[in-house]
């Protein structure tokens, strides 16, 4: 590809506003996660984040959900399990939910 055409795109990133952090802002906030930018759980009292396309943080429903049945933990990475299903890095043994 010639230089004519090979454009560099910088993006300029939006911080967070709060003394002293270097995170990026989230959404519409001026706030980065840590200081309660971005979606929060809508669970009455709780100010952790928002999961997904869920209105809520992990600890409330929100997110995606372990497959093992009767199991009502929230999924690890890229998988449909829960840490005591099958995601730890070092599992010796299945834990029971």
């Amino acid at each position: 590809m010639s230089q004519e055409y090979s454009i560099e795109i910088k993006h300029k990133i939006k911080r967070c506003v709060e003394p002293g952090c270097e995170k990026g802002a989230r959404d519409k906030t001026n706030k980065c996660v840590a200081h309660g930018g971005g979606k929060r759980c809508v669970e009455p009292g709780c100010e952790k984040s928002a999961r997904d396309k869920t209105n809520k943080c992990v600890a409330h429903g929100g997110g995606k959900r372990c497959v093992e049945p009767g199991c009502e933990k929230g999924a690890r990475s890229k998988t449909d399990k829960c840490v005591a299903h099958g995601v730890g890095k070092n599992r010796r043994k299945q834990r029971i939910c």
